[in-house]
């Protein structure tokens, strides 16, 4: 399949960038990785008029494991980055997880953080892991700069609430403090191939071990990408014990209203997403003290 005719712009500066998508509203598209762009529109899903090429803008590649148990990702950071750092990996193995479930070893290589979260894809690993790390982004427009917490960044299915114009700066990942684990399950077909489900979960926990905070996030859920508030507090307020993830394992299968196809029913999504919410609390709950930071 051909692309449709579009105009090309490559700016040097942020500022730059902003005024080439105001200019070319609203069908002006910003070109981060182009991994999912491209396709779409190959097989004419959208057309913009115009591409504002985001590769030559410099400082958006951050890639840093700040203090006070913060990570942030430049939007334009490359997944496959993120894989591969290792002090990233050490903080948090739950990164690395998502992160190497991303289509096939070239996607990671072109695909960019922000991108993928600025997609808003419900079946994308890092919207899912955004919100299970209470994440939050930058986002820089005609207007000005302002922060979007993951929560509010994902108002209908595959938009996220970013303004005409606006362009995704920076991607903050957060856990709590004291003892905390964190961890990330999928399953798919293959290695490479779309997730059937996935859930990311992380747990902290009190000096008597005692959860005090839960965040349990479920891709391919819904029509957007979903925390499941139900199995949080199942968790919140008592040991991590087996009964306890049990418990949320049922929470995860009432709360979850997944997408049935041809190949895969929501029944058996339903139940899939209980299945590896069980596998991802356990493993975050088995990470708590020890060598990962989270």
């Amino acid at each position: 399949m051909k692309l449709p005719a579009f105009s090309y712009v490559a700016p040097t500066s942020l500022g730059e960038a902003v005024e080439a998508l105001a200019a070319g509203a609203p069908d002006a598209q910003p070109l981060a990785g182009g991994q999912s762009l491209l396709p779409a529109m190959a097989l004419g899903m959208v057309r913009p008029t115009m591409l504002v090429d985001l590769g030559l803008v410099p400082g958006l590649d951050a890639l840093e494991a700040a203090g006070h148990g913060t990570v942030v990702i430049g939007a334009m950071a490359r997944q496959r980055a993120v894989e591969r750092h290792p002090e990233l990996l050490r903080r948090c193995p739950a990164i690395g997880e998502a992160a190497g479930h991303v289509g096939s070893v070239p996607v990671r290589n072109r695909g960019t953080v922000g991108g993928s979260i600025a997609n808003a894809d419900p079946g994308a690993e890092w919207p899912c892991l955004l919100l299970a790390l209470d994440g939050e982004v930058d986002a820089t427009g005609p207007e000005g700069s302002r922060t979007i917490r993951g929560v509010d960044l994902y108002p209908a299915p595959f938009a996220a609430a970013l303004a005409p114009g606006e362009l995704l700066t920076e991607v903050r990942l957060r856990l709590p403090a004291g003892p905390a684990g964190a961890a990330f399950r999928e399953l798919a077909l293959r290695s490479g191939a779309s997730a059937i489900v996935g859930v990311a979960a992380v747990l902290g926990t009190d000096p008597v071990g005692t959860v005090h905070h839960a965040r349990v996030a479920v891709l391919n859920g819904g029509s957007t990408p979903m925390r499941a508030d139900a199995a949080e507090r199942v968790m919140l307020g008592r040991a991590p014990t087996d009964d306890a993830v049990d418990e949320a394992i049922a929470a995860v299968r009432d709360e979850v209203d997944p997408p049935g196809d041809r190949s895969f029913s929501a029944g058996y999504r339903r139940h899939l997403a209980g299945t590896l919410a069980g596998r991802a609390l356990r493993a975050a709950r088995d990470r708590i003290g020890g060598r990962a930071a989270w």
